[in-house]
């Protein structure tokens, strides 16, 4: 009997163990689609030369501005109404192909952009808080009829775990690199770079790597212009209020390159 206890003794003590050094070295699941359990820390399996494989990008703007007078003969301008503005952008990147279709609408006028593009991009991880990325572009550019090809990267940029570092589950980049045809009508590039972004790692297998983003916000803003006069009238009020809504939605789905673990 005393040799059953001592035995049954040992198991669980090693049970407790090893689920303690389970939890200390960060092996449990931290993305809802991480798997359960990994002996391989966090930072390695998160090192190595990622691939793109999957984008998808929603976003959306809505901005309404509505201009008014105390008394309605107070606007002489007729400036008085409401104003809306929507911006709409959808991106989508599988197979080599990057496409986007961005629609914009200001007061019922609406025009609708769109953009097919030969597309790249891979990210190369280091353990020591550096990131590098590389990647290619090709589309036709109809403003000027000819064929546009290029690449782009950035270089030896910080990358680091949110929070207080132990969690890591989230994660920011600096000066980071994101596909933006919208861009193309400034520069000719379809990438725009971000100071800071924060990725949640939904996902960081083996070799596999999904990062997501999501942000909503919304506000209201009203002003009251200074007093003014026009005729016979002594007390014109001008008021503006402008409420804006935000909405944005991606997911990153990255495969390791061989040979990079």
């Amino acid at each position: 009997m005393k040799s059953y206890m001592n035995v049954r003794t040992i198991r669980l003590m090693l049970v407790f163990v090893m689920a303690y050094a389970l939890l200390g070295t960060g092996c449990m699941k931290h993305g809802e689609d991480d798997p359960f359990i990994s002996f391989i820390p966090r930072d390695d399996r998160l090192k190595g030369d990622w691939k793109l494989e999957l984008y998808n990008m929603d976003e959306n703007l809505n901005r309404e501005q509505t201009i008014s007078f105390n008394l309605a003969s107070c606007d002489t301008a007729l400036i008085a109404g409401v104003t809306q503005y929507k911006e709409i952008v959808q991106e989508s990147f599988s197979d080599s192909t990057l496409l986007s279709i961005y629609n914009l609408t200001e007061s019922n006028i609406g025009t609708t952009y769109s953009f097919d593009i030969e597309f790249s991009y891979s990210l190369e991880i280091l353990k020591s808080g550096v990131y590098r990325v590389r990647g290619s572009y090709g589309y036709y550019n109809d403003i000027i009829g000819a064929d546009v090809e290029g690449d782009f990267e950035s270089e030896t940029n910080a990358w680091y775990w949110e929070e207080d570092g132990q969690e890591k589950s989230a994660i920011r980049f600096t000066n980071f690199p994101i596909p933006d045809p919208r861009s193309i009508q400034e520069n000719g590039l379809p990438m725009s770079y971000q100071p800071e972004i924060t990725f949640h790692v939904k996902r960081l297998a083996n070799k596999e790597l999904v990062l997501t983003r999501h942000a909503a916000d919304e506000s209201s803003v009203q002003q009251f212009y200074a007093p003014f006069s026009i005729e016979d009238i002594d007390n014109c009020v001008q008021s503006e209020q402008v409420s804006e809504s935000y909405v944005l939605a991606t997911e990153w789905r990255f495969s390791l390159i061989e040979g990079t673990e």
